[in-house]
């Protein structure tokens, strides 16, 4: 199955799921989108779980698209999402999300992701705003957590709204930092427990400065 939903009608507009609540996709070997390039709406869906999907790349099909989500689907009510073992996955958001898609999310874990680079856009973080858990193992080639390059005066002042409370980092080989030096005293400023594992952890625990956070920091398992 490459497909679970195939419009055929090409008159229309949008696909709308308005009373599912939780949707799993897990061991789905040839599943490659969730829909073709029409737009579609999971207006109820408050989690979300896609396990062992290899060659799912992106929810609705798209030629141009290289991301897992984009303008073409959204989920204003989702609050849980679980993304593991995708290995082609390599970009999770595109710069450009259907309104209000993503706002009450809460809780995000993804893990074994072998290619994803970046997880967080740089220009689109008021999305994430409640989001308060992020869990993140074993996905090897992600270098950046929170992307951003440039910082100005209106960006800086959403930094301090971030409701991050929990973060679990395990098996993160090419991480280079946790946050932007910039704005790591803004941006965690809700953050009370850093739990990591991580090659080199203590310095760069040391170069972001977190021990002046008010945080319960623990290692598990990790040499320095």
């Amino acid at each position: 199955m490459e497909r679970i939903v195939l419009a055929e009608e090409e008159r229309l507009d949008k696909i709308i799921f308005c009373d599912l609540e939780n949707l799993s996709l897990w061991n789905l070997p040839n599943l490659t989108s969730f829909c073709d390039g029409h737009l579609i709406e999971f207006c109820s869906l408050t989690n979300l779980s896609i396990d062992n999907c290899p060659v799912f790349k992106t929810f609705v099909s798209n030629h141009l698209s290289g991301y897992l989500f984009d303008e073409k689907v959204a989920f204003p009510s989702l609050e849980d999402l679980l993304i593991i073992n995708m290995s082609n996955l390599e970009r999770i958001w595109h710069n450009q999300l259907a309104g209000g898609s993503f706002c009450m999310l809460k809780s995000m874990t993804v893990e074994k992701c072998e290619n994803l680079h970046t997880l967080f856009p740089s220009n689109d973080l008021r999305r994430f705003q409640k989001l308060e858990q992020l869990n993140l193992k074993n996905c090897d080639s992600l270098e950046e957590i929170y992307q951003l390059p440039e910082f100005n005066a209106e960006e800086e002042s959403f930094a301090i709204d971030l409701n991050l409370r929990s973060m679990k980092i395990r098996d993160l080989k090419n991480l280079k930092n946790l946050f932007p030096a910039s704005v790591e005293h803004k941006t965690f400023y809700y953050l009370k427990s850093l739990v990591y594992t991580l090659v080199g952890w203590r310095r760069l625990l040391q170069r972001q400065k977190v021990q002046k956070q008010p945080l319960l920091l623990c290692s598990q398992n990790c040499s320095p």
